[in-house]
């Protein structure tokens, strides 16, 4: 693997480097000029989020979603996104509840395994600005063969093998947006065989020096301009449902929500404010897998509960609600520390998505499952909220569109500019 990895970015390098000779501006993807020099060449690093995916899922089509392809347009920069073919690699989720993926007529049905892969331009861009690939930790933006590393077939297909620090070296940028570091806690709170395993965190000393090498090597690079987002708050995704709000449901507490008669919920996950002895629902979360799972089961008439002790290794119990949520506070303090430290802009996402929270038409305490129609179009199209995509762990598309005029408004205020508003 590591050799073909190293071959096919040697082939890719001496692509890109001859298309470079290249005036950049004739290979423009649209025909203007920048609104300022500083975005003559905007390039984009990160993970998912970053490379457009949603519903467990990303094509062509959730690329030019993303917020760095949005913010990218308004900039009028040169902007060359990695178009994987669709329906894509995989393809998104069509309807979580029953797994379909997006499967055009005529193409075999579409699974988590399908892929379809880079469409070939006739004319390679000079270089790729939305680096950013999905599964990346901090040090997997400069680092693809550490044992710790997390390079993916995705790798291969959008970077063909380099690692984005290498990308980003060829496109010589004038301005970089850095949105990394969910994944460095996000797979410890998803992690299935044990939700909120702690020992999938990126310890927050590693974390700290991962992230200043990475910054130090784009600093290298010499961009005149440089944006930090911080890292989600991973427990607030509407993947989770706190155990509180199965019990109030299962209590009557809900209008117009009830569960099976062979449902039952353990008094533990109660709120604490019922001051009935064990009571940890407001510090327990349930993620949407496992509760769909037990919903499920009770539906088809099987007994199932749900349980909120310590011993229950499917759901986040509350000393492991703790050390994620301290994690991403450390993460982002040391984050905004570089960026104030190094002259650069800084944004914490996770301001506007707790205002988007506090709208539960935006981002659902409790998914909408089905009600007994497959043609549900709430359940099939907004399970989670219109914030959020059909995995309830990315966001949607009006989100991203959201993130993108954070930011335009946040550059123009730190670098002087007059970035348009989003379309």
């Amino acid at each position: 693997m590591i050799r073909t990895q190293r071959f096919s970015a040697a082939v890719l390098g001496l692509v890109l480097a001859a298309a470079a000779c290249n005036n950049d501006k004739l290979n423009r993807p649209f025909a203007n000029i920048p609104v300022d020099p500083l975005f003559e060449r905007y390039v984009s690093m990160g993970n998912s989020l970053t490379a457009g995916w949603q519903s467990d899922g990303i094509n062509d089509s959730t690329q030019q979603r993303s917020y760095a392809v949005l913010l990218a347009h308004s900039m009028r920069s040169p902007f060359f996104v990695p178009s994987l073919t669709n329906p894509g690699c995989p393809p998104p989720f069509t309807n979580v509840f029953t797994q379909a993926r997006l499967t055009p007529p005529g193409y075999p049905t579409s699974t988590a395994t399908s892929c379809y892969l880079r469409r070939i331009p006739s004319e390679p861009p000079p270089f790729i600005s939305n680096t950013a690939v999905p599964g990346s930790e901090v040090l997997d933006l400069y680092n693809n063969l550490d044992t710790a590393s997390n390079a993916n077939a995705l790798t291969q297909f959008i970077l063909g093998g380099l690692t984005q620090v290498q990308m980003l070296r060829r496109a010589e940028p004038t301005f970089v947006s850095i949105w990394i570091g969910n994944n460095d806690v996000l797979g410890a709170a998803t992690s299935s065989p044990n939700a909120g395993d702690s020992t999938k965190i990126t310890s927050v000393a590693n974390f700290q020096a991962r992230y200043g090498a990475l910054l130090d090597t784009v600093a290298a690079a010499g961009p005149q301009g440089v944006v930090l987002i911080g890292v989600g708050n991973v427990t607030g995704i509407p993947f989770f449902s706190r155990g509180a709000t199965y019990w109030a449901i299962k209590n009557g507490l809900v209008p117009g929500a009830a569960f099976p008669p062979t449902f039952t919920v353990s008094n533990n996950c109660a709120p604490g404010a019922t001051l009935i002895p064990g009571a940890r629902g407001d510090s327990t979360l349930v993620p949407f897998p496992y509760g769909a799972t037990l919903l499920g089961a009770a539906r088809a008439g099987a007994s199932r509960n749900l349980d909120c002790a310590d011993t229950v290794a499917a759901v986040i119990v509350p000393k492991e609600l703790i050390k994620l949520v301290s994690a991403v506070i450390a993460y982002n303090a040391y984050i905004s520390s570089q960026a104030t430290a190094r002259g650069w802009a800084y944004l914490d996402p996770n301001v506007k998505f707790a205002a988007l929270a506090a709208d539960t038409a935006q981002v659902r305490q409790f998914p909408y499952f089905p009600q007994g129609n497959a043609g549900d179009t709430v359940a099939v199209r907004r399970p989670f909220g219109r914030a959020f995509s059909l995995d309830g762990v990315h966001v949607s598309s009006s989100s991203h569109r959201l993130l993108a005029d954070t930011l335009r408004i946040l550059i123009n205020s730190k670098y002087g500019t007059a970035i348009p508003a989003i379309p």
